[in-house]
């Protein structure tokens, strides 16, 4: 089971939830995985103002991390939103 949870900026506002299949996840964590997740640093900011911010958190059962990536993140982790932004579009989702 996922959630999704839309504040603003998004064509989904609200609580949505979904379920997605084992090998879906599977496919996922091992994004997670080869992108080195928990190497990453957790705030990418600057001085700049009026930039969108993509928050990124993972648990994958023994670690968790919350990134925040509001400029100058590296390659491997923009990669990684991107990814898992893409899956997030894939998925059925239901209002809750």
């Amino acid at each position: 089971k996922v959630t999704y949870t839309g504040r603003e900026f998004t064509e989904r506002i609200g609580e949505f939830k979904a379920t997605i299949t084992k090998e879906e996840l599977a496919v996922l964590k091992l994004k997670f995985d080869k992108a080195d997740f928990f190497s990453f640093a957790n705030v990418y900011l600057t001085n700049i103002k009026d930039l969108p911010t993509t928050f990124l958190y993972y648990d994958n059962g023994s670690q968790n991390a919350k990134i925040t990536d509001y400029y100058g993140p590296p390659q491997e982790l923009k990669k990684l939103e991107e990814s898992v932004e893409l899956f997030i579009e894939s998925i059925k989702w239901q209002k809750d």
